[in-house]
C-alpha cells in the first residue's frame, strides 16, 4: 500500500492518501483514497470548485479524474474529516524490455482544486510516484466471436492503432489471474439507447443502461480454481446495434455493432480493504 500524508497547499488542510496497491505498475487498475482533514485555521473555497488527480510523465497526462466527496469543498467546515475514493487506470507506458525503462519511472502525482473562477489550478498536494513495468503475468485477452477490428484514422492511445467494436454479442477469453480479480471494461456506445449484459461464465455480473457517452465499469470478480478452469469466458450483450457505415459514411462497411470498446482489463487485485 502506497501512503502519504502532507499539509497541503490550501490554509488549513491536511490530505492523507493512500493507493491500495504496494506496488503501483502500468497497465493497472489501483483504488487511490483520499482523506481531507481541515484545521481551525480552515476556509473553504468559492462556490462551484471541483477536486481532480492528475498522473503526468514527461509532459503527457497519463490519468486524469474528477473526486467527489460527500460533501463539495464550498461547504467543508473547519475541524473536519472529508473522504473519497476512487479507481485509477494507469495506462501502459514503459516498455519492460527496455534497460531504460525496466527500472520504472517517476510519475508526478498531483491533487488539484480548479474552478471557481480560478484561471489557474491550484495544487493542493505534489509527489513523485514510482511506477514500475507491467509484470509478464498479467492476463491476457483473447477474442473470440463478435469483435469487429477496424483500423483507427487517428492513434487515441500510444498503444492501440486501431479501433475495437463489440458486435451484439462478443465473447473474449481472459486468463484465470487465480485469485480474486478486477475487471475494468472502458468503451463507448455511438447509440441513444442501448442495454448493455456484461457475463462471467454465462452468469450475468450486471446490466446497464448507456446512451451515446464513453462509459467505465469497474467489478470485483471471484474466478473458479485455476487448477480446474485456467480461463475466464468474458461475454457483452447489447438489445441494439448499428451498421459500421452508418457511423463513419467513408467507410462501406456493413458489419453490425454496438459499443466501441477501448480497453478490456482484468487483473489479480493484491489487495482488498
Amino acid at each position: 500500500m502506497v501512503a502519504c500524508g502532507e499539509k497541503s497547499d490550501l490554509k488549513g488542510l491536511v490530505i492523507n492518501q493512500e493507493f491500495g496497491d504496494r506496488i503501483l505498475t502500468d497497465n493497472l487498475v489501483t483504488e487511490l483514497k483520499v482523506k481531507f482533514i481541515t484545521t481551525p485555521a480552515f476556509s473553504p473555497p468559492d462556490k462551484g470548485a471541483r477536486l481532480a488527480v492528475e498522473l503526468d510523465w514527461q509532459g503527457k497526462i497519463l490519468c486524469r479524474e474528477e473526486l467527489k466527496p460527500d460533501f463539495p469543498p464550498d461547504l467543508w467546515q473547519p475541524d473536519r474529516v472529508y473522504e473519497t475514493r476512487k479507481f485509477l487506470f494507469i495506462p501502459p507506458f514503459l516498455n519492460r524490455f527496455d534497460p531504460e525503462k525496466a527500472a520504472g519511472a517517476k510519475v508526478n502525482f498531483s491533487l488539484i482544486l480548479e474552478g471557481a473562477g480560478r484561471k489557474e489550478p491550484l495544487i493542493l498536494l505534489s509527489r513523485k510516484l514510482k511506477i514500475l513495468p507491467c509484470p509478464e503475468e498479467v492476463p491476457d485477452v483473447v477474442y473470440l466471436d463478435g469483435w469487429v477490428m477496424v483500423r483507427s484514422n487517428q492513434r487515441e492511445t500510444g498503444y492501440q492503432d486501431y479501433e475495437l467494436w463489440a458486435g451484439p454479442e462478443a465473447v473474449c477469453l481472459l486468463k484465470n489471474p487465480g485469485k480474486t480479480a478486477r475487471l475494468m471494461i472502458i468503451g463507448k456506445s455511438s447509440l441513444e439507447e442501448n442495454t448493455v449484459s456484461i457475463f462471467i461464465d454465462g452468469n450475468q455480473l450486471d446490466k446497464f443502461q448507456v446512451g451515446a457517452e464513453a462509459f467505465q465499469k469497474i467489478y470485483t470478480v471471484e474466478v473458479p480454481d485455476l487448477a480446474k478452469q485456467p480461463e475466464v469466458k468474458l461475454t457483452i450483450s447489447c438489445d441494439k446495434f448499428i451498421k459500421l457505415s452508418q457511423i463513419n459514411p467513408a467507410q462501406s462497411d456493413e458489419r453490425a455493432v454496438s459499443l466501441r470498446i477501448k480497453k478490456i482489463y482484468f487483473r489479480q487485485v493484491p489487495y482488498l480493504p
